[in-house]
């Protein structure tokens, strides 16, 4: 059984229909979030089960506890075998639900709020310190938020790195090319993308000035949400201000499913800038294994460019999948988006070896294999 705010992250239902291809019965619990819709392919097999729905989440005391009481419940009465906490919040819930049984759970942590700023995020923040420790195992998506995590929490053994990203289907995919971008195929010869949150700790701001002095005939689509209040409206005031508000088209909202319509056919994935600035959050600090977008670039054969951060030198060193350059200063960021687009043989090397790296390595189904062998050890 996996607990999960459900439909709202691709990894999780990706865990939950590959498991039922397996074989497995799988509830998919959680909270239902009207405020999150997604457009993401579920298997039938897949039972969805809702306890209450909320604008974000479990929101009051009397919330919580009622759900832990039917998690206890549903647990006992539906011959559940194992159960996979996907949240902070999913912590304490899953561990009471087999503390009194032989059932045994495991945590694939996504997000890791090292402090947490409700009273909900710093109460699932000091049971996880307290619990996690007591899962069968553990798994994460990067690997300095994995040692960091095991390091502060006591884990006996070292979590499973499961990195982020589509199934294999999405390097197939034929979708056809989105209308928006049809029309901006039209008026510019290039196309970057950047997907993903919009947050000052990104660094979208450097490349809304690098822009500006990129000589290719390139604009850049901007598909995410935003992170913080009015960060949208301060990117295109930016724009504005570097002249170059007419390149930029900001895509609210695509649904997951409808992503390589607009991918595919963009030429470069831009990653999200983050670099070691100690005050940012762990989450946008390592950034790169844990980001969905990347490895969406990387299936749809985008050579990604991104910072010289070192958990990025960490990863490029594995798959070498782009290039790395110094986004703080505009000048050297716009001559390696130039460098790259001006090199069609290097252009359509990484369109070929990326694909390759996906379906060899990064794909989600492939990835998942090591959570099935932990499986496999317990229950077969």
């Amino acid at each position: 059984m996996i607990y999960s705010d459900p439909k709202v992250y691709p990894p999780t239902i990706h865990a939950a229909n590959i498991l039922c291809e397996m074989g497995w019965t799988v509830y998919l619990i959680g909270v239902k979030y009207p405020s999150a819709p997604e457009n993401i392919f579920i298997d039938t097999r897949v039972k969805m089960v809702y306890r209450g729905s909320q604008s974000t989440g479990i929101q009051n005391k009397l919330d919580y506890f009622l759900f832990i009481i039917f998690l206890n419940w549903f647990t006992l009465t539906r011959g559940i075998r194992f159960l996979i906490a996907y949240d902070a919040m999913a912590v304490l819930p899953v561990y009471l639900s087999t503390s009194f049984t032989s059932k045994k759970w495991f945590y694939h942590q996504h997000d890791y709020f090292d402090k947490g700023n409700s009273f909900f995020q710093r109460l699932a923040v000091r049971f996880e310190k307290k619990i996690s420790k007591n899962a069968a195992f553990t798994i994460f998506p990067q690997v300095q938020r994995a040692d960091i995590f095991a390091r502060e929490n006591g884990l006996c053994k070292t979590p499973l790195i499961v990195f982020n990203g589509p199934r294999k289907s999405w390097a197939y995919d034929n979708q056809p090319i989105n209308k928006q971008i049809i029309e901006l195929r039209k008026k510019f010869s290039f196309l970057l993308v950047y997907q993903g949150g919009w947050s000052k700790y990104f660094g979208i701001e450097n490349l809304i000035k690098a822009i500006s002095h990129v000589r290719s005939d390139v604009a850049v689509v901007m598909m995410g949400k935003e992170l913080e209040v009015g960060i949208k409206e301060y990117y295109l005031r930016l724009s504005e201000e570097q002249k170059v508000k007419e390149r930029f088209l900001f895509l609210d909202h695509v649904p997951y499913d409808l992503l390589p319509s607009v991918t595919r056919y963009c030429d470069i994935g831009i990653a999200k800038l983050t670099n070691d600035n100690d005050k940012a959050p762990l989450n946008d600090r390592f950034v790169i294994g844990a980001s969905n977008k990347v490895t969406e670039y990387i299936a749809c054969g985008l050579p990604v460019i991104t910072c010289k951060s070192e958990p990025n030198q960490h990863f490029f060193s594995q798959f070498p999948v782009g290039v790395m350059c110094d986004v703080e200063d505009p000048v050297k960021f716009a001559a390696a988006i130039d460098e790259l687009l001006c090199n069609k043989d290097r252009m359509s090397a990484f369109k070929i070896t990326n694909k390759e790296i996906f379906l060899a390595t990064l794909n989600y189904d492939d990835q998942f294999k090591k959570v099935c062998k932990e499986l496999e050890k317990m229950y077969l």
